[in-house]
């Protein structure tokens, strides 16, 4: 577990904890734990199973064996008042607290590294409200692009003169050099926060070009798979955790990948009953 405000139990987070770390150091187990908290081995467990909670001491305790950072040890307090508490109306105003926490840091950004550009605004839309932009951009990383225009050009099915433009867009932002004619890209894994204001702009554009690209390639060069489903919040969280630790696990292979081609993935997962 490397998120664990994608777990609503603290008793749930506690174990997988400690199962992670014994897998590093055999060592780590539950007995070293509660010799470390100062309780018996048997209460630990009784606390594990749900017959018992702890107190906001033992969390404490636990948390610093653990090595929980401030913000995880703050949620645990949060997760361990609503298991303790009998009033409805007190639960009720700590799980709208807890969800909130969980929106935050199901956010792409904070699960995995991303390296925003710090630009003006005017230089920001410039970039993002034209995805080609972003497309040249990525294309970049590849030699034969970077030494051949006109092979990029052919490639997107653009003139020699639509991808000077956005060459010069790139270059002015920052993210590439030319100099005598040799480009070298400065920067990469450019991210757009959603709560940018030329988000949705960015976004309705992109799809855009994207599904004109797609209607115009032979089947077998895209995969394409859409489906609405019923469910319930709690799945459609397990789904959204589950596409943040596809993306820890697609980066490395990316990173590692040959530069031959430029792709594109997308996955949304919204609600069409709620607002």
């Amino acid at each position: 577990m490397q998120n664990i405000f994608l777990e609503s139990d603290y008793r749930k987070i506690i174990k997988a904890l400690v199962e992670n770390k014994k897998q590093i150091d055999k060592k780590f187990n539950f007995q070293r734990m509660a010799e470390s908290m100062g309780i018996q081995k048997a209460y630990l467990s009784q606390v594990l199973q749900g017959a018992r909670d702890f107190s906001q001491d033992q969390l404490y305790r636990a948390s610093q064996f653990l090595k929980l950072k401030k913000e995880e040890y703050e949620y645990m307090k949060l997760l361990l008042e609503y298991a303790r508490s009998a009033l409805a109306d007190r639960k009720q105003e700590l799980s709208i607290l807890i969800a909130g926490i969980q929106r935050q840091n199901l956010k792409t950004e904070k699960n995995v590294e991303l390296k925003k550009v710090e630009v003006t605004a005017e230089k920001g839309a410039t970039y993002y409200l034209d995805p080609l932009n972003q497309i040249v951009h990525m294309a970049l990383d590849i030699p034969r692009f970077r030494k051949n225009i006109s092979e990029l050009g052919r490639a997107l099915e653009l003139s020699d003169l639509r991808i000077k433009k956005a060459l010069a867009v790139l270059e002015e932002i920052g993210v590439i050099e030319i100099k005598s004619g040799e480009i070298k890209v400065l920067t990469h894994n450019i991210h757009l926060p959603k709560d940018s204001p030329i988000f949705w702009p960015w976004k309705t554009a992109l799809s855009a070009m994207s599904n004109y690209r797609i209607r115009n390639l032979d089947e077998n060069s895209t995969y394409n798979f859409s489906v609405v489903f019923a469910a319930d919040e709690d799945t459609k969280t397990k789904l959204q955790t589950m596409f943040l630790n596809f993306l820890k696990e697609a980066r490395p292979l990316v990173e590692k990948a040959k530069s031959k081609d430029v792709f594109q993935m997308n996955f949304d997962l919204f609600s069409w009953t709620t607002n």
